[in-house]
């Protein structure tokens, strides 16, 4: 089976439950959202972020499962570690983008701030879910399909020639 169709079977898979998850995971990157700005003195009241997650790491997830370069449990390690991490990524670039809003709204503006994070915030967990696939078992999968298969040769078969 080819990868595309792999990764197309575990992309609707794991589709169902991002998005029925959705709303409790976005009510969680509040949480964690709240509790990094207050340890950076900054006290905010978020009820949920609007972001795409976590259909991120339902992307990420199934590009790695996806991958059958490396064995199951490799691969589920990888989807433990890449999701954590994806996650962490998610953190960082809210608390930024929410940093940056609420520096320009105390100078006055932030209307080009805002619009130019909302494209940011976006790119970054998209993008970052393939970056973190092509730093782990990707790397494999295109490695191998840009090598050309070897053909072997058997001592009942005529040689090349």
């Amino acid at each position: 089976m080819s990868f595309l169709a792999r990764f197309l079977g575990w992309a609707l898979l794991l589709a169902l439950p991002a998005w029925a998850g959705g709303e409790r995971w976005r009510e969680g990157l509040a949480r964690a959202l709240e509790f990094t700005l207050a340890n950076f003195g900054q006290h905010v009241d978020l009820e949920r972020v609007d972001a795409l997650a976590p259909m991120d790491l339902a992307l990420y997830a199934a590009l790695v499962l996806a991958s059958d370069v490396w064995s199951w449990r490799r691969r589920l390690l990888a989807v433990l570690a890449g999701c954590a991490a994806l996650a962490a990524v998610e953190v960082v670039s809210w608390a930024l983008y929410l940093a940056t809003l609420m520096s320009a709204a105390r100078g006055g503006g932030g209307e080009g701030a805002e619009a130019l994070w909302h494209l940011v915030l976006g790119a970054v967990a998209w993008l970052s879910a393939v970056a973190a696939w092509m730093l782990g078992p990707g790397a494999d999968v295109m490695t191998r399909a840009a090598t050309p298969a070897r053909r072997s040769h058997s001592r009942t078969e005529n040689p090349p020639g």
